[in-house]
């Protein structure tokens, strides 16, 4: 999945063509083929991409960017409570994009 490859890609994760897997950014030895990636099944998988989410929104580089990412990460909490991992998908999905445009 599209969205799956642009998560990765915000938690710093990092794609090897050679191998054809995606490397955990954490310097772990864990890797997954991109149709492994789990963004869009697991909770597991998803909290993490939220959190960070919320530290960008915390300590955002200047004052601007801050405002336009909070909106959208507003967004993302009012999903979250009510707990559809498909809905909360999409919003972070929507949040990275948003972040990508102006960082």
């Amino acid at each position: 999945m599209i969205d799956n490859k642009l998560i990765a890609e915000f938690m710093g994760d990092v794609f090897y063509k050679n191998t054809g897997h995606w490397y955990n950014s954490e310097g772990c030895d864990i890797a997954w083929a991109e149709d492994e990636l789990q963004y869009h099944t697991s909770w597991d998988w998803l909290m993490p991409v939220i959190k960070k989410c919320q530290s960008v929104c915390e300590e955002p580089e200047d004052l601007d960017f801050g405002a336009t990412l909070f909106s959208f990460y507003d967004s993302l909490k009012d999903v979250l409570w009510w707990g559809d991992a498909n809905d909360v998908y999409r919003e972070v999905v929507e949040f990275i994009n948003e972040y990508n445009k102006i960082k």
